[in-house]
């Protein structure tokens, strides 16, 4: 059994527009049952083997989630090495996208040694992780502290000579749509090069409710009780967005773009850079023993418990259910039930955009998809009506 699934994305064109854009949705939303049934020490090693990506973001959430249900609460210091990992985890995966996907995109090819460098540059996660089987239970330590440090200092690097062709704060300090402009048409690397052409479509301004950590407070509620939640997840019975755009929605830069040129495609591709402009701080304040409060949570409701962390595709949420030290009941939301929801932000951004033909639609699908960034294969079809 395939346990991850796929999305099956089509659209329908006719007279120069989409018409309908639809998804089937193939993934097996319940696939965490698999480890009902274990002791938790179990389910914790185990759970990461059953996802190729975000697999420590798997096993943090549900860690969390057993610790509420258990009423148990992690020290600082775990919560450090939790979170520092977790970060790094979504580093690898926006950096992937962005300099492995986004060339396909935009009709290049893949910098030369650019999957050697950033197998090469997340080397000290497995450092900082000290071979623990157990890592999730591994409070920080000095050891990790270097090891963390000296990833914030190869990605810093990294992100400055190879992504940006600036220092971080000169990037972080482009707060208006004309900086960014200006970075653009300076095109100082490859990425720039790449993006310049692709952020200028503007197309797919949707603008849902957007979910982060602060929303699963507020709501998580109402969230347990509702039937089907994990299938089609909802916020207030609406669909809604997930990810770098929903935690970066205050950024300057992000709230420029919103005002001049709306939720277009190309804003989430620009939530990701600024997010990523954040991530060599935040590991360092991690080595330094200082959790973050945005980046994971749990809470206890009954019976039932929830663990929620920050991804780089957005929210994933594990709820548990435990007897004595068993696993009795897992269900797993991931970002992808929420940003491929079949009345969400895919679907809603496409139909009615304007498509010049088939292949225009189908490129106009593949770079709203490659924006949205679910966390399964996906396949793409265009139809005319």
């Amino acid at each position: 059994m395939n346990l991850e699934g796929r999305l099956r994305l089509s659209l329908e064109c006719a007279e120069g527009h989409i018409r309908a854009a639809r998804i089937v949705s193939e993934r097996p939303v319940f696939a965490g049952r698999i480890l009902e049934g274990r002791r938790t020490g179990v389910a914790l090693a185990a759970v990461a083997l059953l996802f190729s990506l975000c697999g420590r973001a798997q096993t943090v959430a549900l860690a969390g989630a057993i610790e509420a249900a258990q009423a148990r609460e992690p020290s600082p210091a775990v919560c450090c090495q939790r979170q520092a990992m977790v970060i790094a985890e979504a580093a690898r995966e926006h950096l992937w996208r962005l300099t492995v996907d986004l060339p396909q995109h935009a009709g290049a090819v893949p910098q030369a040694g650019t999957l050697a460098q950033l197998r090469r540059l997340f080397e000290q996660t497995r450092v900082a992780s000290g071979g623990a089987e157990s890592w999730w239970a591994q409070p920080l330590n000095a050891a990790a502290a270097v090891a963390w440090l000296q990833l914030a200092d190869a990605l810093e690097d990294f992100l400055t000579n190879k992504l940006f062709g600036e220092g971080l704060e000169a990037w972080r300090g482009r707060e208006s749509l004309a900086a960014l402009d200006a970075w653009l048409t300076a095109q100082p690397t490859p990425l720039a090069q790449q993006l310049a052409p692709k952020l200028a479509q503007d197309f797919a301004d949707v603008r849902l409710p957007l979910v982060t950590l602060t929303e699963a407070e507020a709501w998580r509620g109402e969230w347990l009780s509702l039937e089907g939640f994990a299938r089609q997840p909802s916020l207030q019975g609406q669909p809604a967005e997930t990810g770098a755009l929903a935690r970066q929605r205050a950024a300057p830069l992000v709230q420029d773009w919103l005002a001049q040129r709306g939720a277009s495609a190309g804003l989430r591709i620009l939530a990701r850079l600024a997010e990523l402009a954040q991530m060599p701080e935040s590991l360092r304040r991690l080595a330094g023993g200082e959790p973050q409060a945005g980046q994971t949570r749990a809470w206890a409701a009954g019976q039932t418990s929830l663990g929620a962390v920050e991804t780089a595709r957005g929210l994933l949420l594990h709820q548990v259910q435990l007897a004595d030290d068993v696993l009795v009941h897992l269900t797993i939301v991931a970002p992808t039930e929420w940003n491929f929801h079949p009345q969400g932000a895919w679907v809603q951004g496409l139909a009615g955009t304007p498509a010049a033909n088939s292949e225009d639609a189908k490129a106009r699908g593949a770079f709203l998809a490659y924006a949205l960034d679910p966390c399964v294969a996906w396949t793409l079809e265009v139809h005319n009506a």
